[in-house]
């Protein structure tokens, strides 16, 4: 983390995408969801493609929110940054690649637990958003491209012990 002389804390630019990929997959509500997927998404993302399809915003996001648990485990299997500015003081842009997991349990029939995870990995461009009518100091660093690749999977039943 820098610090911005009389600003806020600048967060890298890594930091910035796994706290905001974190917040999105973990939102305990409808609006913690769209708050995080609109603090982190540009409202003017058109380059979208989701395993191999190009999509619009509001599907993309649609997509995502079918993963968003607040009981979801996110880890990082690794991610890696190509700045496209380095200067001294301003937030990091640049383009970003990661591989992420998101895992949580959820009940089936007969309240067996069944582990399901959803591994993806990203391709991202992320720039400073001009078009933000925010308060100075505020966050204006926003996805602009998105190439997703996306695989959800069921893990097999796993029965709860019998009583004792």
């Amino acid at each position: 983390m820098s610090k911005n002389p009389g600003g806020p804390i600048i967060l890298p630019l890594t930091t910035y995408v796994e706290r905001s990929l974190t917040s999105i997959l973990k939102a305990s509500s409808d609006d913690a969801f769209s708050t995080a997927f609109d603090d982190f998404y540009s409202k003017e993302l058109k380059e979208i493609t989701f395993n191999g399809k190009k999509l619009s915003r509001e599907h993309y996001k649609q997509q995502i929110k079918a993963a968003s648990n607040a009981r979801n485990t996110v880890t990082f299997g690794g991610i890696v940054s190509v700045p496209l500015n380095t200067k001294e003081n301003e937030p990091e842009s640049g383009f970003v690649g990661v591989f992420i997991t998101a895992s949580f349990p959820f009940t089936v029939v007969d309240g067996a637990p069944v582990d399901r995870t959803l591994n993806s990995s990203l391709n991202i461009t992320v720039k400073e958003d001009d078009s933000l009518k925010l308060p100075i100091g505020a966050e204006r660093r926003r996805v602009f491209s998105v190439d997703q690749v996306s695989v959800d999977k069921t893990g097999s039943i796993s029965f709860p012990p019998p009583p004792k």
